[in-house]
């Protein structure tokens, strides 16, 4: 007789929607993670612009996950506060009906709430009225003190809901810190993010001496800093011209256009635009190395997804990336120190084919694999089910 799965509910204050369809893509992916061991149920829910009706209620099937969208119309008033409490009252009361949605069907015996602020809230809720268990796992980068998107002042409720959580899961031991100095206390486990093994392959042998840079972004400035990347292509193209940059991202290009025709480096730019998960590693595996100069960064799951492809990197040492990046799999650098990346960076252009890429391969293999993080989580929730 088979042993029925266990049933698992995420919930999250981001996750892919149609306004946004990579919002929270990390969440969904460790959803599937955990969806080889248990029955998975995934709630959402959001503001669309499109929506002129009260809300819609979706059910979609995204490979194993049954996943629940409630979509809800966009509150415009001419007082923000207003705006802000009715938004808050609304989003709780949408959680509360999805929820008794799913529990028609599903009665699941732990809640998986991603991102504390603000799902915390709603995780507590249904501990205290349904009796079930949660944990919350933590990606956001305010907590960072680099990034200017802080915490308000309802942190301080936000840490009770922390404190109530059986088990907090921040994607970095860095992050766990940073979460700590806002004394939002716990029983902290780092489980990074996931990725997914069998579709980024190890890249092939190449024949051409042009080496091809990749990097995928928001291409959000004050994050990502792509504005010095430019500078950096520019400096090299003055003196060799054996690379190729290639950037995948949903974001913004058009406005480092100018900047682009006035360092004379078009032809150095491959610009793909927003592309799926398929076509990323796709791209990827093409590629030599990723390239990374953010400011702040939680830990990015390109570089996951790159180094199941047996790319080294070079990046920026920000945030967690330092827990996985090292000199067996790439070169780390200060934030904003442009002399060091253009001379890393030429560096890396000149060693990069040196690096065992099965090496690193096979440390994405035993540290992101969608079998090794589900396993995991499965193990924190028999423990808090225990």
């Amino acid at each position: 007789m088979n042993q029925q799965k266990l049933k698992v509910l995420f919930i999250s204050s981001w996750f892919p929607n149609k306004e946004n369809p990579t919002l929270g893509n990390f969440v969904e992916k460790h959803a599937e993670a955990v969806s080889l061991y248990a029955d998975v149920s995934v709630l959402h829910v959001c503001f669309h612009s499109a929506y002129d009706n009260k809300k819609e209620y979706v059910v979609e099937k995204h490979n194993n996950l049954d996943v629940h969208i409630i979509y809800l119309k966009k509150i415009k008033t001419n007082l923000p506060f207003f705006t802000s409490i009715l938004r808050f009252f609304k989003i709780i009361t949408a959680y509360y009906l999805g929820f008794k949605q799913i529990y028609k069907n599903t009665k699941p015996l732990i809640i998986h709430a991603n991102i504390l602020i603000p799902i915390g809230l709603i995780a507590y809720y249904l501990k205290l009225i349904k009796k079930i268990p949660y944990i919350i796992t933590e990606h956001w980068t305010g907590y960072l003190p680099q990034d200017a998107n802080k915490p308000n002042s309802s942190v301080i409720f936000y840490r009770h809901f922390a404190k109530k959580a059986a088990v907090l899961t921040p994607v970095t031991q860095n992050l766990a810190l940073a979460m700590q100095n806002f004394k939002i206390t716990g029983n902290y486990k780092v489980i990074p993010n996931v990725v997914e093994i069998s579709l980024f392959k190890q890249k092939q042998t190449f024949s051409t001496d042009m080496k091809r840079i990749i990097h995928v972004s928001s291409l959000t400035e004050e994050q990502k800093n792509f504005n010095g990347i430019l500078t950096a292509i520019s400096e090299l193209q003055k003196y060799r011209n054996d690379f190729i940059l290639e950037v995948i991202s949903d974001g913004n290009f058009e406005q480092y256009q100018n900047k682009i025709d006035k360092l004379r480096i078009t032809d150095k730019i491959i610009f793909h635009g927003k592309r799926n998960t398929k076509e990323v590693a796709a791209i990827m595996q093409q590629c030599d190395f990723l390239l990374l100069f953010s400011n702040y960064e939680n830990f990015p799951c390109v570089i996951a997804e790159a180094m199941s492809c047996g790319l080294p990197i070079l990046s920026t040492n920000v945030g967690g990336i330092a827990e996985h990046v090292n000199v067996d799999n790439g070169i780390l650098i200060e934030a904003h120190n442009m002399k060091m990346l253009i001379y890393e960076l030429t560096r890396m252009l000149d060693t990069c084919r040196n690096y065992d890429s099965s090496i690193i391969r096979t440390y994405a293999e035993n540290h992101f694999s969608y079998e090794v993080i589900g396993k995991q989580y499965m193990e924190i929730y028999k423990s808090v089910l225990n």
